[in-house]
């Protein structure tokens, strides 16, 4: 014990000596003073803007802080900031704002300073500027010219006074770097109008707008989520449609509104997981063959005959809210085409009638609208029927104007081609569906009868 205490007595004596001699060495070039340094900055970061950046940073506890130093460019180019006066936002954060600054990318060295003249740590950040060249790269988001009229269609409002024109446009899909769009517009009462319409949304009420007028489009980007200024699209001009084109369904081509309902029937639909909601919460996995865990990127709904004594197709039955022509009808997939509960053989069945489907009516007056067999598909088929759906499109004069449809399995990709029907497996069609989308022409109707009207 006594050996081991001598041991760690000589190795402290020795730190202790090497600490001092460290010190002594380091005071050759302190003059013999001891090294003090300022509160460094802490979440030093920026916001872009055009032709300029604003930085933005916290102090630390230093309560000696006096001025900050930042460098750009290669010390090219630097400022200093007083602390005491400096802009502050409402979190305490030190604001400082950079002007004429060229477009490109920026490097920047900053210290802090205290009264005592001790200098902080550096710290280091790349920024951004934009300009010229970011304006001439962006452009207008663009409407979605297959739906609708050009993208516009009518909605007609009855009201104590008459029947009022409301007008929707649709737009495609949001740019990356667009905020909104701003739509101007005469109304019918000729007050003008500025609508916005948020990037995350497609579609847009502009009431009292007028037909065969001119409306201007102009898209404001934003190059980075935290910019601090806005660029804009050069503005376009369009012409609105007249309501007569607009209001013709076989010219209006509307998603059909999310969420639809479940009709089931018990005691005829098939059976089912009752997860519903996943068939329209705009949500299906996309990943397969690349990702091997494509299945854990959504939910699904299975249709299932729960035994060998019903065998035969599987089917459930949905309520669109309200009365439509479709125009199209798409499925996706959960289990990739080609594995498992992926529909092989699908049809989709209307209900040719204002009744309501009851297990009494079973399949009374319900017709086939549609199908698909995708048996002799080849790879890169099932993998773009996985990515973007599988989609049946119809004939404005060929669908019936329903609200009921029933999509229908007759085969699955575990049925045996080489049995007859009765001697497969319950699992041989079963279906697994990720999503559903209808879109149709003219909209939904509350009332069957309008629906068949306006057709003629």
């Amino acid at each position: 014990m006594k050996y081991i205490t001598k041991i760690l007595f000589s190795i402290s004596l020795l730190l202790l000596i090497s600490c001092s001699e460290a010190v002594d060495y380091l005071k050759d070039f302190t003059n013999g003073e001891e090294m003090r340094y300022a509160g460094k900055m802490n979440d030093f970061t920026y916001r872009a803007g055009k032709g300029r950046l604003q930085l933005q940073y916290k102090l630390g506890p230093d309560p000696n802080l006096l001025e900050s130093k930042i460098y750009w460019d290669l010390r090219r180019d630097s400022i200093v900031v007083d602390l005491k006066n400096a802009d502050r936002d409402e979190e305490g954060n030190i604001l400082v704002m950079l002007e004429n600054m060229g477009e490109g990318i920026h490097s920047f060295e900053a210290y802090n300073y205290d009264k005592f003249g001790n200098k902080s740590v550096q710290e280091y950040l790349t920024g951004k500027s934009y300009g010229q060249r970011f304006e001439s790269s962006i452009y207008n988001r663009d409407l979605d010219t297959l739906k609708g009229v050009k993208g516009f269609y009518l909605e007609k409002i009855d009201t104590s006074s008459g029947v009022e024109n409301n007008v929707h446009l649709i737009f495609l899909d949001s740019l990356q770097t667009s905020k909104e769009v701003l739509i101007e517009y005469e109304d019918i009462e000729g007050k003008e109008r500025r609508k916005y319409l948020a990037n995350d949304l497609d579609t847009i009420l502009l009431e009292g707008l007028q037909e065969n007028t001119e409306m201007i489009l102009t898209t404001y980007h934003v190059p980075e989520l935290t910019a601090i200024d806005v660029f804009k699209s050069k503005p376009v001009k369009i012409i609105v449609p007249s309501y007569n084109e607009m209001s013709d369904p076989r010219e209006t081509i509307i998603p059909i509104p999310k969420p639809y309902a479940s009709k089931h029937i018990d005691g005829f639909d098939t059976n089912n997981n009752g997860d519903w909601y996943c068939l329209w919460d705009d949500k299906w996995p996309t990943g397969w063959p690349e990702n091997p865990a494509w299945y854990e990127e959504v939910n699904y709904a299975n249709f299932y005959t729960d035994n060998s004594k019903s065998t035969g197709p599987t089917w459930f039955t949905l309520d669109l809210n309200g009365y439509a022509k479709l125009e199209s009808f798409t499925y996706y997939f959960y289990y990739p085409p080609g594995q498992s509960n992926a529909p092989r053989v699908l049809e989709l069945w209307a209900l040719d009638s204002d009744e309501v489907p009851t297990k009494d009516n079973e399949w009374e007056n319900w017709v086939l609208v549609g199908s698909f067999d995708i048996s002799n598909a080849s790879q890169s088929e099932l993998e773009r029927y996985y990515k973007e759906g599988l989609t049946i499109n119809f004939n404005f004069d060929e669908v019936p104007a329903a609200r009921y449809y029933r999509p229908y399995c007759l085969k699955n990709y575990r049925y045996d081609d080489s049995k007859n029907s009765d001697e497969q497996s319950h699992s041989a069609f079963e279906m697994s569906v990720s999503e559903l989308e209808f879109t149709s022409y003219g909209g939904l109707f509350v009332d069957r009868e309008n629906l068949l009207d306006l057709s003629k």
